[in-house]
Order: C-alpha cells, then sequence, then structure tokens
C-alpha cells in the first residue's frame, strides 16, 4: 500500500522519500543527478529551493524578486557545474551603477545561499563558484533624511495616488519608523486601537515588540479598517492576501521618481 509522512522542510521531504522507497524494495531507486538526468540546472533546483524558502524565510518573497530580475535569463539554463565566478561577477558588475551595496550583496548572498542549500540537500555535487566572490563593502547606517520640500512633495503624490493601500503602507513607515517586514506582517489581531498600542510579530531579532501608536498612525489603520477587505492583514495585497516585499518596492519607486527624491523605503525610518 502507499505510504506518506510530513515534513516542514526539503531536506527532511527527502529523508523521509528515502526512507520509504528503502521500505519497498519494487521502487527504483534513484539518486537526485538520475531524477534530473544528471546535474541539475539553476532552474531545476530554483523551484524546490523557493518552496522550502517560502516555510523558513520571512523575505522569500524578496528571493524570488531578486531571483527572476538577475539571474533567470543569464542563468537558470546552465547547469550549477556550468556556471563559474566570473559570471556571476559579470551580473553583479553590471548591478553597480544601478543599484546599492547592500542590494548587490543581497544578490551574491542569495545565489550563494541556492547552492550551499542544494549541496545540503545532496542535490549537487559540485562546487560552490560563489566562494571566491567578495560581497562589496557598505555602512548600512548612512541614511538619507529628507527636506522640508522633499517631505512636502512626497505627501502630495501619495494624496493624488490612485492605490491607497501602499500609500498607506509608506505614510505608516514615515511616522512610525518600523521596518517594511514589521508594517507588511502587521494583522488586524496584532491592531489594539482602544489602548493604543500594536504588537509586532515580524522583528527582525524574531521579539514581539508592543507598539504606541502616535495620532498619524491612529489614522491611517483608522482609515485602513474603512477600505478593509476580507483579509487578516491591515495594509493587504489587492486580494486580500499580505503584500508582499515586491510589489511595494515597485510602487515606492514609482512614488518616489514622482515626488523627485531619491531615498530607499528604509530611509522613510
Amino acid at each position: 500500500g502507499w505510504k506518506s509522512g510530513i515534513t516542514d522542510s526539503f531536506t527532511e521531504a527527502k529523508n523521509l522519500e528515502g526512507r520509504l522507497i528503502q521500505d519497498n524494495p519494487s521502487v527504483p531507486k534513484l539518486t537526485p543527478q538520475e531524477e534530473f538526468n544528471g546535474t541539475p540546472t539553476l532552474s531545476d533546483v530554483w523551484p524546490l529551493y523557493l518552496t522550502w524558502a517560502k516555510i523558513h524565510k520571512k523575505s522569500w518573497d524578496m528571493d524570488e524578486s531578486r531571483y527572476r530580475n538577475h539571474l533567470e535569463k543569464p542563468l537558470d539554463h546552465l547547469r550549477m557545474d556550468e556556471i563559474r565566478p566570473f559570471q556571476i561577477q559579470n551580473i553583479l558588475n553590471k548591478m553597480h551603477s544601478k543599484y546599492k551595496p547592500s542590494t548587490v550583496t543581497k544578490l551574491l548572498m542569495l545565489i550563494k545561499k541556492i547552492y550551499s542549500w542544494s549541496i545540503d540537500g545532496e542535490l549537487y555535487e559540485g562546487r560552490n563558484p560563489c566562494k571566491t566572490i567578495k560581497a562589496p563593502r557598505f555602512d548600512n547606517r548612512v541614511t538619507n533624511p529628507l527636506n522640508r520640500d522633499e517631505i512636502k512633495n512626497l505627501l502630495t503624490v501619495l494624496d493624488s495616488w490612485p492605490n491607497e493601500v501602499p500609500t498607506q503602507i509608506i505614510r505608516f513607515a514615515l511616522y512610525s519608523g518600523k521596518r517594511k517586514c514589521e508594517i507588511l506582517g502587521l494583522k488586524w489581531s496584532d491592531v489594539d486601537l482602544e489602548s493604543g498600542y500594536i504588537t509586532l510579530q515580524e522583528t527582525k531579532n524574531g521579539t514581539t515588540q508592543k507598539h504606541p501608536l502616535n495620532n498619524h498612525c491612529r489614522m491611517i489603520i483608522e482609515r485602513a479598517a474603512e477600505i478593509r477587505k476580507k483579509s487578516a492583514y491591515v495594509f493587504p495585497s489587492r486580494t486580500g492576501t499580505r503584500y508582499y516585499g515586491g510589489g511595494i518596492d515597485k510602487c515606492w519607486r514609482l512614488i518616489r521618481e514622482k515626488a523627485g527624491i531619491s531615498i530607499r523605503f528604509h530611509d522613510l525610518r
């Protein structure tokens, strides 16, 4: 008869699969390389890695965006043992003129993680081409505060923007000083308007924090309650699901361009 089991990671799933196959000698035993007809391509491994990331990483949507924007076209058709350090370095070099060093570093970390995850899961037996590549240096403490005119321009654009939810997210970041993931992960169950507090579940250090609401933030949440869809999230996507980082980053880029400012979403803090 059929046997099954439930796991919470791809590595555990592969181990379970191996044990079940051992219990059923009629099933032919394939190595990961045989399953992929040899060494897997990056596109073979990517959907498996993304499934794992959705369970274990809060920022999986940013991984997906970076992969689609920077890795998919130049690399995903190649076998993992064909990808050389100079190819990865070329991608990073092209990014330097358009992106901040921290963004370039995060892409390098993603490629490195895909390889190490594949090696740990016995999907790939070769070398990690990222080991010899050094990440660019950057100081993440540097901020770019807005002056009065820039804030006025930003608020003017937000007032006229057709999609209200991203403008609420941006205003909340501006008035609360909270991180993007903390705002996007905020649920109605975390809001207590009567006491004037919100509970932040998705903090950077993984702890739960209570945060008092000032008048600006209270008004934003009250307005969000008026236009809310059937969603558990205070600032949901159009379909009522969690509004992920890639979507708000695209809106923020368009809004800041129209406002004539050039700061990161993080600088709203």
